[in-house]
């Protein structure tokens, strides 16, 4: 039977990663599940060589989401030289910086942002990619703003060089 493609799925949580790893292989997919966050750059990253797949990385480690920006670097340039040391192209990396909830962390809205603008200069050739899921943003806020901060975010993101955004579809403004 012919797969749609593969997927490697990673969480802490067991019962996500089950209910993830069936919902994918009922749509068709090939999937590689872990629960096991310990030394999953080495894990993951010589099977995304191997299947030559695009990453999306969390800057994060197990301490939780980063403070600031510079512990967002310092994360992301472990997970390029683990790429590297595994063979992994870099243009297929793309970067999570990770925002909290704007009504709790206002701060870590800009240092996100700075995060993405600084992501760029990672590669000594052309500039890493990344992504930035928008609800995270939002989350908690009344929903009447959903889309204003949103699309305010992208936009600030946007200009700092995001390269991909998850959005909810009803955002067809963006």
């Amino acid at each position: 039977m012919k797969t749609k493609g593969k997927v490697f799925l990673l969480d802490d949580d067991e019962l996500i990663v089950s209910m993830l790893e069936r919902a994918l292989k009922g749509d068709g997919y090939e999937v590689r599940a872990e629960s096991d966050p310990e030394g999953v750059l080495d894990k993951m990253m010589p099977l995304a060589a191997k299947y030559d797949a695009d990453i999306i990385a969390l800057a994060m480690t197990l301490a939780g989401i980063p403070r600031d920006r510079d512990e967002r670097m310092v994360n992301a340039a472990t997970i390029i030289g683990k790429a590297m040391e595994h063979g992994v192209a870099l243009d297929r990396i793309y970067l999570d910086p990770l925002v909290l909830p704007i009504g709790v962390a206002q701060a870590d809205v800009m240092e996100c942002i700075e995060a993405v603008r600084l992501f760029q200069d990672l590669n000594d050739g052309a500039p890493m990619k990344s992504v930035v899921g928008l609800s995270n943003v939002y989350n908690g806020t009344p929903k009447h703003l959903h889309a204003r901060i949103g699309s305010t975010f992208f936009t600030l993101l946007a200009s700092a060089g995001l390269t991909a955004a998850a959005s909810k579809p009803r955002f067809n403004r963006l």
